[in-house]
């Protein structure tokens, strides 16, 4: 892909610029560990099956979409907001299932640990989840709209790219080569 748009002086690919700027985002300074305990929830929910059963109960019990996890992948567009979407849908659900599993867990007088309690969400976690599904919505859309055409052309990719600008602050700049 690299190679193809290096032929055109100061080209790029808008799909993958988009990609870039989602992963750059889930790296910042004080997103990143926020990032890393969802994928070690989702990884645990992956793992568990007491853990998924008894998460599907309590969305069940709650009333939510029975969902399951959905897992932040690099190589996969979109999956960063996806997988924080879901945290923000599942928010209910996710604290229901910390606390009685911290209730059940110190009833048999131990302690959580594992690969669940070394990722307990924090408040300002469920924060930064919020936030990022604001700040990521617009590029997942627009990433979703353009790998709906096999070949992105430009009549595809240049409404998308000014949605992107008209949605970005009036006091912001932006470069584009």
């Amino acid at each position: 892909m690299a190679k193809g748009w290096s032929a055109f002086p100061g080209g790029f690919c808008v799909d993958h610029t988009l990609e870039l700027a989602v992963h750059k985002y889930t790296l910042a300074e004080g997103i990143a560990p926020t990032f890393s305990r969802m994928r070690g929830i989702v990884g645990y929910f992956h793992k568990s099956t007491n853990g998924i059963v008894d998460l599907q109960g309590i969305q069940r019990r709650l009333s939510l979409p029975m969902q399951r996890p959905v897992q932040d992948v690099i190589t996969r567009w979109r999956s960063s907001f996806d997988m924080v979407d879901w945290f923000r849908r599942q928010q209910q659900s996710i604290m229901t299932f910390d606390i009685e599993r911290a209730q059940a867990v110190a009833s048999a007088g131990g302690e959580i640990g594992n690969l669940y309690g070394d990722n307990r969400l924090q408040l300002d976690d469920w924060s930064i989840a919020e936030q990022s599904v604001a700040v990521l919505a617009t590029s997942a859309n627009v990433t979703t709209k353009l790998e709906g055409t096999k070949y992105p052309t430009l009549s595809s990719v240049l409404p998308c790219v000014y949605r992107l600008l008209t949605e970005l602050e009036d006091d912001r700049s932006l470069y584009m080569p």
